[in-house]
């Protein structure tokens, strides 16, 4: 697949990587359709000297290609948003809805895993996956 990695002084280049695939049972992949611009992404373009290495873009929308076993709520063909931070689902702050003040969250996408300016993305637990309504324009 084809992803953008950020090299740092206004340049990404892009390359081939390997198409990431379900590994553990509450992931899922989703074949990117669209990925939002953020300032956390735009900052470090105009403001980084240095090369990060990752694939940024931690607002993405596509359609799920692969569920892991224990997957609920989702199928294969959904059309889906992911949100970058998913918490443990068990503190306090995430039973309050707040996941992105949980200390045992998940990699958040596009900054510690590989995010969404690529053709595909692992998403590392599906509560951080929303379906579309079915009539969605990802298709």
């Amino acid at each position: 697949m084809k992803a953008a990695i950020f090299q740092g002084n206004k340049r990404y280049l892009i390359v081939e990587k390997e198409t990431p695939r379900v590994t553990r049972p509450e992931e899922a992949v989703i074949q990117v359709k669209a990925c939002a611009i953020c300032g956390s992404d735009i900052d470090p373009y105009f403001l980084s000297p240095e090369a990060r290495g990752y694939v940024s873009g931690h607002e993405p929308a596509g359609i799920v290609t692969e569920i892991g076993d224990s997957v609920k709520d989702l199928a294969i063909g959904d059309s889906v948003v992911a949100n970058a931070i998913v918490g443990c689902g068990r503190c306090e702050f995430c039973q309050k809805g707040i996941d992105s003040f949980c200390k045992n969250r998940y990699p958040t996408i596009g900054f510690e895993i590989d995010g969404g300016f690529a053709e595909y993305l692992k998403v590392p637990h599906y509560r951080a996956i929303f379906r579309f309504p079915s009539e969605s324009y990802l298709r």
